[in-house]
């Protein structure tokens, strides 16, 4: 059987099925087999999405500086998740 793909927060994923299919997302947490993953814009903070790993693939990660306020635990914003993404797809 094919051990399932983990994700870490911090990762920068592409849905690659699903209504949100080749979105680009952040993912904030990974629990239970789940990966929860929020872009800031329809699926916000407050909302984050849980996901199977099968239908996400890995693109790349955050900043430093956002990966450091996610392991310590501090306040991250809407806005703040939009910026991760837009940098990252601006390399």
């Amino acid at each position: 059987m094919n051990n399932p793909v983990k994700f870490s927060p911090g990762d920068i994923v592409k849905s690659v099925s699903g209504r949100d299919k080749d979105k680009a997302f952040v993912v904030m947490s990974f629990e239970n087999n789940l990966a929860g993953i929020c872009d800031g814009k329809l699926r916000k903070i407050d909302k984050i999405k849980k996901k199977n790993p099968k239908h996400i693939k890995l693109l790349g990660e955050v900043t430093k500086e956002f990966k450091d306020l996610l392991e310590c635990g501090g306040e991250i914003t809407n806005a703040q998740v939009k910026q991760e993404i837009k940098i990252f797809e601006s390399k």
